[in-house]
């Protein structure tokens, strides 16, 4: 396995070889070959929590990996996904692992929130309160280019909210020495209007929903305002209006200090 000009593994029959580690978006214009037996086949798996199969390639006559159909089978993945394992499975020749880790530049994810701002701005604002439509075509493309993935979550029916809000997790993925583990690092409280300084009521319930998460950090959010509370504070928030931040360089990167994870 050749990625770049001159990295190069090879297979140990029958064992694991970690092979890369680096953003597996950058690939393409690195460049990857594999070669091995004429015709031997390669099992394609994504691996994070679990594995996920994507897809059977065949060496061709010449012993060459057709590297274009496995550039487009995982592309979804390597751009999307913040962190993963690609397996390429040999079988008894041995397998090998790309160690995928998306690491992205303060100005690349401000450059991703004004497109998302450009083309859904006006669509947010005017369906603020509607969660369940605002969730999966706002929170969570924000949220990945913030560092979480978004998993909504039921209501807790013994402790309702005290104005409509909504509750959701922010996930975080880690490599650990035993493998790739998923955590909720903060809550994803939705809100209607946000104020420096939220009623006791609100802030109870939302300790109450960080105390359910595991979490000891809420981002409270509308949409485009956003705001950190840390569980059992009641110091004034300070509110970040994103049509402002992103007008700012160094108000951007202060939001991002306070709402982003791994940026």
């Amino acid at each position: 396995l050749r990625v770049g000009d001159d990295h190069v593994c090879r297979s140990r029959p029958n064992k694991l070889s970690r092979a890369w580690r680096g953003n597996l978006a950058e690939i393409d214009s690195l460049g990857l070959s594999l070669q091995g037996p004429p015709g031997w086949t390669v099992r394609v798996v994504w691996r994070e929590i679990s594995d996920d199969y994507l897809t059977t390639l065949s060496l061709d006559e010449a012993g060459e990996l057709a590297t274009g159909d496995l550039l487009s089978v995982t592309r979804d993945r390597r751009e999307r996904r913040l962190l993963g394992d690609l397996v390429l499975d040999l079988g008894e020749l041995g397998a090998a692992v790309l160690e995928h880790t998306r690491l992205v530049s303060s100005d690349a994810v401000r450059d991703a929130l004004r497109d998302l701002v450009d083309q859904r701005g006006e669509t947010v604002t005017r369906c603020c309160g509607a969660y369940a439509q605002l969730l999966p075509t706002w929170f969570e493309p924000v949220g990945r280019w913030l560092g979480y993935e978004v998993e909504a979550s039921d209501e807790d029916p013994e402790h309702p909210p005290p104005t409509h809000a909504a509750a959701a997790r922010l996930l975080v993925t880690e490599r650990r020495r035993r493998g790739i583990k998923r955590r909720c690092k903060c809550a994803l409280i939705m809100l209607e209007e946000l104020v420096s300084k939220p009623d006791k009521e609100l802030l109870d319930w939302i300790d109450g929903v960080c105390l359910r998460f595991g979490a000891d950090v809420a981002l409270l959010s509308t949409g485009l305002d956003w705001a950190e509370h840390r569980r059992r504070s009641r110091l004034p928030l300070k509110v970040w209006n994103l049509l402002d931040v992103l007008e700012e360089p160094d108000a951007f990167i202060a939001f991002l200090r306070d709402v982003a994870e791994g940026v």
